[in-house]
């Protein structure tokens, strides 16, 4: 979800782009196994992780939009495909469906989650996803630490601080599965024509936040490191 683009509209399909889970797949050891997508979109954080190790990865992917079905049960790595809203979603279900079970924590049921949730309903996710998984991997806007005062999330930071990789471009999420352009008729402050022109990358930061095994989370201060630089090239393929 970017922050520049209508942040309370959660259900627009911003999505991804594969080169910034790339960044956390080169710095962080991601172990095979059962993960989870909460907002899987169009599969493009399923389809980095498949693209980094294939088969590795059994993912169990829910989404909320009907849209994106077809797609993501195209995808090789996703196992099961729920179309529903994830909060109410029954993950016992899921895992009961599981023939070889993974090798979890006690009070696990899967291996890990990564996710990049809209803004407003981030800390719900996470949180749902912290008591089902081992450890949960979120990308999220570097000033997602700020605030907090009314929601509980400094409440649930000051116990449960993640370790923070910072992504050093500006990300540039794409809608529907297109960069955003300028709309005909789109000027410039010169009044020049920009209409066509692809928008630019996100206002602020972004970073991935990292919660490791349920009895080393229990903690108010984390790891804070930058992530690789990514080419223009790269960034520019999504």
């Amino acid at each position: 979800m970017s922050s520049t683009r209508n942040a309370e509209n959660y259900t627009s399909n911003w999505e991804t782009p594969m080169w910034a889970v790339r960044r956390l797949i080169e710095a962080v050891n991601l172990p095979a196994g059962w993960w989870l997508e909460p907002g899987a979109g169009n599969g493009r954080i399923i389809r980095a992780m498949e693209e980094d190790r294939p088969g590795a990865y059994n993912f169990i992917a829910v989404e909320l939009r009907s849209a994106c079905k077809e797609q993501l049960a195209s995808l090789p790595n996703v196992k099961q495909l729920y179309i529903e809203d994830f909060i109410q979603w029954n993950a016992r279900d899921a895992w009961s469906k599981i023939k070889n079970k993974p090798e979890v924590e006690t009070g696990s049921y899967f291996t890990g989650a990564i996710l990049n949730p809209a803004f407003p309903i981030t800390l719900k996710t996470v949180q749902k996803c912290l008591t089902l998984c081992d450890e949960v991997h979120l990308l999220q806007r570097l000033n997602w630490l700020g605030g907090g005062e009314n929601d509980g999330k400094n409440e649930f930071l000051q116990d449960f601080m993640p370790d923070v990789s910072v992504l050093p471009n500006r990300v540039q999420f794409l809608l529907d599965g297109e960069f955003p352009r300028y709309p005909p008729g789109s000027v410039d402050g010169k009044g020049r024509s920009i209409a066509g022109h692809k928008m630019p990358g996100d206002s602020i930061e972004y970073a991935w936040y990292s919660w490791g095994a349920k009895r080393g989370r229990f903690k108010n201060e984390g790891r804070v490191r930058t992530l690789g630089i990514t080419s223009l090239e790269e960034r520019s393929a999504g």
